[in-house]
């Protein structure tokens, strides 16, 4: 028997906001004459999260704004090659400026309410993913921690862009990381270096006031991204986890970043794999 090969692919509900309620993109894709999510595959070396965006944006023609990860989906698909396993990461993505333009892709793209999309999507997956997408609760923010370093990991700079980043917090006045200070130098932003250093000094105690002043700047300004030495990185993500209610949070990894979703004082989700290649 031969096993399957596995596809590994990401997307977005791309929505924006309208006077009758939220509305979502739905592109048509004329090759196989269906309606769908926007999604596509990674490619070789590409974090999930910026496939999604990068898929969501070439489909659509809209910068998105990446938001919290709806869920991970697989099924079966059989062609010439033999089976395989697909399996789709989603995320919610806010649209920003942009614009359709048809290609031989996508043909087509409209904006519908989430009843009229769950109708009109031609796949079950896809139903799935926005019956997934609806119960999400809103707003939320995300809060990226990790390590200062002279070499930042190529991913990024594009997770800080579709992140969306509005507000960066540093331990040093040079971060030694060329995509955080790209980030700042690109938007103008000027890391909070005070809090930065009250972070990286705070105790184990999730109480810590530095820890509490992040979550109110995570909760106003949507997406903050924090630079902060390696051990006292791993020591914010597991404070603002117990200060959620979370217990157990599993090691960053090599590359020692993490993307923190939250709603209010609710932790959603903690993303790592998805920031990997």
């Amino acid at each position: 028997m031969i096993d399957p090969v596995v596809i590994r692919a990401a997307g977005g509900v791309l929505w924006r906001d309208a006077p009758a309620g939220r509305e979502v993109a739905l592109v048509h894709r004329p090759r196989y004459d269906d309606w769908s999510i926007p999604k596509g595959k990674c490619k070789p070396g590409e974090p999930l999260l910026l496939t999604g965006a990068r898929e969501v944006a070439e489909e659509t023609g809209f910068v998105p704004r990446v938001r919290a990860p709806i869920g991970r989906y697989s099924y079966r698909l059989s062609g010439q090659d033999g089976p395989a396993v697909k399996t789709v990461r989603y995320w919610s993505m806010a649209a920003m400026s942009g614009s359709f333009l048809a290609n031989d892709e996508v043909d087509e793209l409209v904006w519908v309410g989430l009843a009229e999309a769950a109708v009109a999507v031609s796949s079950l997956v896809d139903r799935k993913v926005l019956d997934a997408f609806a119960v999400l609760p809103s707003p939320t923010a995300t809060l990226l921690v990790g390590p200062s370093c002279r070499r930042s990991p190529k991913p990024l700079d594009g997770l800080l862009r579709h992140l969306g980043v509005a507000r960066m917090v540093s331990s040093a006045t040079s971060s030694n990381d060329t995509a955080f200070d790209r980030h700042a130098e690109r938007t103008g932003l000027s890391p909070d270096t005070a809090l930065g250093r009250e972070l990286a000094a705070a105790s184990r105690h999730p109480s810590a006031p530095a820890v509490r002043r992040l979550l109110k700047e995570v909760d106003e300004h949507r997406a903050v991204a924090v630079c902060i030495d390696r051990d006292a990185a791993a020591r914010l993500v597991a404070d603002v986890a117990l200060l959620c209610g979370r217990v157990a949070v599993p090691p960053a990894g090599e590359h020692g970043w993490s993307l923190l979703h939250l709603h209010g004082d609710d932790l959603l989700a903690i993303e790592r794999d998805e920031l990997r290649p």
